[in-house]
């Protein structure tokens, strides 16, 4: 090709890639005019060559070698040397949305920006602080809790699930709880999907007024669709039991979680049925929720970033002989543990008949001194809702927001501090013995949660980005096809 030809493609490219509508996040636009120019071109000229089928296989093949990558690095110590390996899963959860035209694909971008460029990267990617590591690279997150084979880890990685306690060296609590069997989950699947739609149609053939226009009841059954779908493809195929993705979140009635384990049911007793806390903790998004912990929350609590490497990934990284030896002095410690503690307790058990009241003193002291302390507590509450508030701006910038408003960020910064001021409200009740009723205390926390929402976070669905009107539209017309497609089946 002569050089008048070269330019002439090029130019040919340039007007294609300036009359395209831009398809990268404003943000990255800023920071990297010229190469976000770049990015656009190519993109424009894979969504409009090839078809979505296609691109569907292109993503799909690039999440495998990405899982081939995740599968070589956990043969690395945790470490700075995974932390090198893993940086171009990043690159690649980044551009995939990019595939999908934001006006005529908007659920596939929206599905594919949340599962991978939002929450694969957080299970990859840990965000806290000024610094920035990988889940896997510092050993924390479901990537990090047990030795996946191939199939597992590819599922555990696009799929928006989080594994239970059972299934890992956890912790207890709502990693105990189990999302139950395949035909359960199908179940809720099915009644999910249901709601969705009901709530679209209810969007965009009435026109509701602002307060009843409950886009929660839409955001659970979009977000529950797209968790629930793949938990029971999980649970089928890899035989994984998960964590419920949500745990009804509107609960007006005291009970235990379903199908969970002794300690966990006790731990659910002993926390409020209905407040900020539980909502956040166990109701609303668990999935997410349990990620940002892992990567955000535990690091703050436990001052440490890598977390100890389990037997699982030491072998991986260490070989069998090593891990027995580690295993021998770990008995040994074990041993020689429990004999400092035998002898302990016969000097307290005899120091207790002379001063009773020093030692229950000693035991309160004791166990205070190993609670992480509120300050700790509040900080790494506030980085999980930084962080969540930051992931939901991405979402919204991959939509193609006209400016950044920051009106999702705010909505989960100020949770922190309304989680803060329940639980001293609740502790100054308990103090002076007062319990305050049940439904007055789901009141006051719905009400909380829907003013914030309806200040912050909805006006950026429905004005800012018009995202709800368009997601309900295309959820509607989906289903009236549907239905249309069945009854004509049906008369035939």
């Amino acid at each position: 090709m002569s050089s008048e030809g070269a330019a002439d493609m090029l130019q040919l490219l340039a007007a294609k890639s300036a009359a395209a509508r831009p398809v990268l996040p404003p943000l990255l636009q800023h920071i990297a005019p010229v190469r976000a120019g770049v990015a656009i071109a190519h993109f424009a000229v894979l969504r409009s060559t090839l078809c979505w089928q296609t691109r569907m296989q292109l993503a799909a093949a690039a999440t495998l070698a990405c899982v081939a990558l995740l599968t070589v690095s956990r043969r690395v110590a945790p470490g700075w040397r995974r932390f090198a390996l893993l940086p171009p899963v990043l690159v690649v959860n980044i551009l995939l949305p990019l595939l999908f035209d934001v006006q005529s694909e908007l659920i596939t971008r929206i599905a594919v920006t949340f599962l991978m460029t939002w929450l694969a990267n957080f299970k990859v990617h840990g965000l806290v602080g000024v610094w920035m590591a990988l889940g896997l690279a510092v050993n924390r997150g479901p990537l990090a809790m047990n030795d996946w084979g191939f199939g597992q880890l590819a599922l555990l990685y696009s799929i928006p699930i989080y594994p239970t306690e059972s299934q890992s060296a956890g912790k207890s609590g709502r990693l105990g709880d189990s999302a139950g069997g395949g035909r359960q989950l199908l179940v809720r699947f099915l009644a999910q999907t249901a709601l969705l739609v009901a709530v679209a149609v209810l969007l965009v053939e009435f026109q509701l007024p602002a307060l009843a226009r409950y886009y929660a009841l839409g955001l659970y059954g979009f977000i529950s669709f797209l968790m629930t779908g793949p938990a029971v493809l999980l649970t089928a195929i890899a035989a994984i039991d998960v964590v419920p993705p949500f745990d009804a979140p509107w609960m007006v009635r005291d009970r235990a979680p379903r199908a969970a384990t002794a300690p966990a049911a006790a731990a659910a007793a002993a926390l409020p049925s209905v407040s900020l806390a539980d909502f956040w903790a166990r109701r609303w998004n668990n999935t997410v929720g349990l990620t940002l912990r892992s990567l955000c929350y535990d690091p703050i609590i436990e001052s440490c970033i890598v977390r100890p490497a389990s037997g699982a990934i030491e072998q991986l990284a260490g070989g069998k002989q090593q891990q027995q030896q580690r295993q021998q002095e770990q008995q040994q410690q074990q041993h020689q543990h429990q004999l400092e503690q035998l002898l302990q307790q016969q000097q307290q058990d005899s120091q207790q008949q002379q001063q009773p009241s020093d030692t229950n003193s000693d035991k309160v002291h004791a166990s205070v001194a190993l609670r992480p302390s509120r300050a700790r507590r509040f900080w790494g509450t506030l980085m999980v809702f930084l962080m969540s508030g930051l992931a939901h701006e991405l979402v919204l910038a991959y939509i193609m927001a006209p400016k950044f408003v920051w009106g999702a960020s705010t909505f989960f910064f100020v949770q922190a501090p309304l989680l803060q001021l329940e639980t001293s409200i609740l502790r100054r009740l308990k103090r002076h013995g007062v319990q305050a009723p049940f439904l007055l205390r789901w009141l006051v926390s719905q009400g909380a949660l829907m003013a914030a929402a309806h200040l912050f976070f909805f006006p950026v669905l429905e004005f800012h980005t018009d995202t709800a009107q368009r997601v309900s539209e295309v959820v509607s017309s989906n289903a009236q096809r549907l239905a249309a497609a069945l009854g004509v089946h049906a008369a035939a």
